[in-house]
C-alpha cells in the first residue's frame, strides 16, 4: 500500500498550487494520491540504474538487452538482484491485459497515424510544457532546448513502434523500446538527483510517478481527443481497446496502478487535476514550446507528402501555431504565447468530411486495415526522412553513436 502524503505537508511543495480548491473539486483521496506520486520515482528501475553505475552501465544494459532478446534470467550470469526484480515485474502480465484487444487498439490508433503524429507535437508535448516543474528535467539536461529535433523524432519513433499490432508483445521492438525508455528515465533521474542543483521538496522527484502517469495521458488521451476534434470517428470498442493498449504501456513504463488511467474519463480527470495543481508556465516553458513548433514541427512538415506537405512548405509556422491553439485551447495557448492564426479554424472546417469518411470505412470490408497500413507507412517514411535530414543514426538516446551530440545526455551509453 502506498503511503499517502498528509494534507499539511502539501503547501510547502512549490510545484503544488491551488491545493484547497483542487481538493474541493476532485476530492482529498484523488489529490493526495497525485501529490504523493510527485515524491516517488520508479524503485525497480532506479535500483537497477544504481547497480549499473557499480558494475558499469554498458555491462548492466547488455544484460537487460539479452533478457529483452529472449534469454531467461537464469542464463545471464552475474545479473544483479535489481535486474531480476525488474524483469520479474515486467514478466508479470496484469490480469486485465488482453493482447487481442491491445492489438485492436493499436490498429485503431495507427489508422490515423499521420493525424496522431501531428497531434503528438501540437497537443501532447505542448500540454506537457505548460507545467514548468514537469518539464524542468528537459531544461536541466539540455535535452530539448539544445536537441529538440532529435528528441521529437525519438519520441515519435517510439510511439509508433508501440502503437501498431504486435507492438507491445513480448520481444517486440515496441516492448523493448518501452523498457529502454523506462531505463532512460531512471538514468536521467539518478543524474539529476546526484549532479544537478535540484530541490526535491520544492519540485518533486524528477520524472516522478504523477508526471509519468500524465505522460500516458499525453500519448493516449490527448492525441485521440485531437483526432476526434478533426472529425475522426472511433467506435466505443475501438476507444476501449486504445485505452487498454496505453494502460499496459504505462505498466511497462513503471507507472503505479493507483495513478494509471483506465479509460477516457479517468484520463480527462487526471489532465484536469494536473492542470489545476500546476504552477504558472515560465519562460522556459515558452522556449520549449516555440523550439518544438517553429524549429521542429514546422520544418519537418515540409518533408510530408500530400496536402500536409504542401501546407507545411508554404505556411509551416502559421499552420502549426494555429493548429496547436485549436487543440490545446485558449488558456494554454495564451500561457505559452502561441500565435493566434486563422489555421485554428481548420479542425472545424474539415470535421464534417473526415467524420463521414471515417464512418464509411467501418462499412467497407478491409478499408480500416488498408488505411492503417498506409498511414503507418507514411509516418515511417516521414520519420526516416526527417532522421536522415537531421543526421540521426539511432532510435533512442541510449543507442546514440559514439561521438554524437546525444552521448552527452545522461541516458546515453
Amino acid at each position: 500500500m502506498v503511503k499517502r502524503m498528509s494534507v499539511t505537508a502539501v503547501p510547502s511543495m512549490g510545484r503544488v498550487k491551488n491545493f484547497p480548491a483542487a481538493t474541493a473539486e476532485f476530492g482529498e483521496e484523488r489529490v493526495n494520491t497525485y501529490v504523493a506520486g510527485l515524491m516517488r520515482g520508479d524503485p525497480l528501475a532506479d535500483a537497477f540504474a544504481s547497480d549499473c553505475v557499480k558494475i558499469g552501465r554498458t555491462k548492466g544494459m547488455a544484460m537487460l538487452t539479452r533478457w529483452l532478446d529472449g534469454e531467461s534470467m537464469a542464463q545471464i550470469e552475474g545479473a544483479p538482484a535489481s535486474l531480476v526484480a525488474l524483469t520479474a515485474q515486467l514478466e508479470a502480465v496484469p490480469n486485465y491485459v488482453d493482447f487481442e484487444q491491445i492489438d485492436r487498439g493499436a490498429a485503431a490508433f495507427s489508422r490515423h497515424a499521420r493525424e496522431a503524429g501531428i497531434s503528438l507535437s501540437t497537443t501532447s508535448l505542448v500540454s506537457g510544457y505548460n507545467n514548468p516543474a514537469a518539464s524542468k528535467p528537459l531544461i536541466v539536461t539540455g535535452r530539448f532546448s539544445e536537441m529538440a529535433p532529435i528528441r521529437a523524432i525519438e519520441t515519435s519513433m517510439w510511439v509508433f513502434t508501440v502503437a501498431r499490432p504486435g507492438g507491445l508483445h513480448r520481444r517486440s521492438e515496441g516492448y523493448k523500446r518501452t523498457v529502454r525508455v523506462r531505463m532512460i528515465h531512471a538514468f536521467v533521474r539518478r543524474h539529476i538527483l546526484s549532479s544537478v542543483d535540484w530541490d526535491t521538496h520544492d519540485t518533486g522527484v524528477p520524472i516522478n510517478q504523477a508526471d509519468l502517469a500524465y505522460t500516458v495521458v499525453e500519448f493516449m488521451w490527448l492525441p485521440v481527443r485531437s483526432v476526434q476534434q478533426l472529425g475522426i470517428y472511433y467506435t466505443p470498442s475501438d476507444l476501449a481497446a486504445i485505452y487498454s493498449m496505453w494502460r499496459y504501456m504505462g505498466y511497462l513504463m513503471g507507472v503505479d496502478e493507483d495513478l494509471l488511467v483506465r479509460n477516457g474519463a479517468e484520463a480527462q480527470a487526471l489532465e484536469d487535476l494536473h492542470v489545476a495543481l500546476s504552477p504558472t508556465p515560465n519562460d522556459d516553458c515558452r522556449l520549449l514550446t516555440h523550439v518544438l513548433l517553429n524549429d521542429v514541427l514546422a520544418v519537418d512538415l515540409k518533408q510530408a507528402s500530400g496536402v500536409i506537405g504542401l501546407i507545411g512548405r508554404r505556411y509551416g509556422r502559421e499552420f502549426v501555431q494555429g493548429l496547436t491553439r485549436a487543440f490545446v485551447g485558449t488558456s494554454i495557448a495564451n500561457n505559452l504565447a502561441i500565435d493566434d492564426t486563422n489555421w485554428k479554424y481548420l479542425p472545424k472546417l474539415i470535421r464534417p468530411a473526415l467524420n463521414v469518411s471515417s464512418r464509411l470505412r467501418y462499412r467497407v470490408k478491409g478499408a480500416n486495415d488498408r488505411r492503417m497500413r498506409k498511414s503507418l507507412a507514411e509516418v515511417d517514411q516521414l520519420l526516416a526522412k526527417n532522421a536522415i535530414a537531421r543526421g540521426m543514426r539511432h532510435d533512442l538516446v541510449d543507442h546514440a553513436p559514439t561521438g554524437a551530440r546525444s552521448t552527452e545526455h545522461p541516458a546515453s551509453a
